[in-house]
C-alpha cells in the first residue's frame, strides 16, 4: 500500500518573509497606516482645534457624531462597491483623497457646519478607503497568509493613530493645529502616491488574467 504524503507546511518565518517581499501588501500597509494617522489626528487633535474656533462641548460632540456616523452608513454600499469593481486600488485611491482633503477642510474650519461637513467627508472616506483595502489584503496574499496578513492590517491601525498622537502634538505646538492638519494632508497625499505606484504590477497583472 502506498502513503500519499501531504505537503509541508511553510513554517510562519517563512510566510513572514514571503509577506514583506509582498509589494502590494506593503502599499496596503502603509496606506492604512496613513489613513490612520489622519485618524489619529481626528480623534486627538480636532476637539482642541474646535474649541480654539469657540466651539462648545456639545458641538464637538455633533462633529463626531457626524463622523462616526457616515462611516458606519457608507460601509455597507461602499462594500458592495468593492465586490463589483474589477480594480479595488482604484476605490482605495480615491477614499484616501478624501482623507487629505476632509484633513485640509479641518484646517481651514471656523464654524459648526465647517466641522460637520469636513466630518461627514472624513467619515464617507474612511468607509471607502478602509473597505476596500481590507477586501483587496485577501486578493493580493496567497490563502494560507490572510491571517497574518490581516493581523498587520489592524497593526498599522494602531501603529498609526499612535504614531500620529505621539508625533504631531509637539509640531502642532510649534506651528499651530491649521499648518499641522494641513501637514497631515500632504502626507496622505505622499502615501497614496507610493501606494500607487507599489499597485501598479500587480493590477497589471490582474487585468491580464
Amino acid at each position: 500500500m502506498v502513503i500519499a504524503h501531504r505537503p509541508e507546511k511553510p513554517t510562519p518565518s517563512i510566510i513572514i518573509g514571503e509577506l514583506l517581499k509582498n509589494r502590494p501588501l506593503l502599499s496596503c500597509w502603509l496606506v492604512t497606516l496613513g489613513g490612520c494617522f489622519a485618524l489619529g489626528m481626528f480623534i486627538t487633535f480636532l476637539p482642541l482645534h474646535a474649541q480654539n474656533q469657540k466651539l462648545s462641548v456639545w458641538q464637538i460632540g455633533l462633529v463626531f457624531a457626524a463622523q462616526g456616523l457616515s462611516n458606519a452608513l457608507s460601509r455597507i454600499p461602499f462594500g458592495y462597491l468593492s465586490d463589483k469593481v474589477t480594480n479595488r486600488s482604484t476605490l482605495v485611491v480615491i477614499g484616501l483623497i478624501g482623507f487629505s482633503a476632509s484633513m485640509a477642510g479641518f484646517a481651514i474650519s471656523k464654524s459648526t457646519i465647517h466641522f460637520v461637513t469636513f466630518a461627514i467627508a472624513f467619515g464617507t472616506s474612511m468607509g471607502l478607503a478602509f473597505t476596500s483595502v481590507g477586501a483587496l489584503i485577501a486578493e493580493v496574499v496567497p490563502l494560507e497568509s490572510r491571517g497574518l496578513a490581516m493581523g498587520g492590517y489592524n497593526t498599522c491601525i494602531y501603529f498609526g493613530m499612535m504614531l500620529s498622537s505621539a508625533s504631531m502634538g509637539t509640531i502642532i505646538r510649534n506651528i499651530g493645529f491649521e499648518r499641522g492638519f494641513f501637514i497631515t494632508a500632504v502626507v496622505i497625499l505622499i502615501l497614496v502616491g507610493f501606494f500607487y505606484v507599489l499597485m501598479k504590477e500587480f493590477s497589471r497583472i490582474k487585468t491580464k488574467t
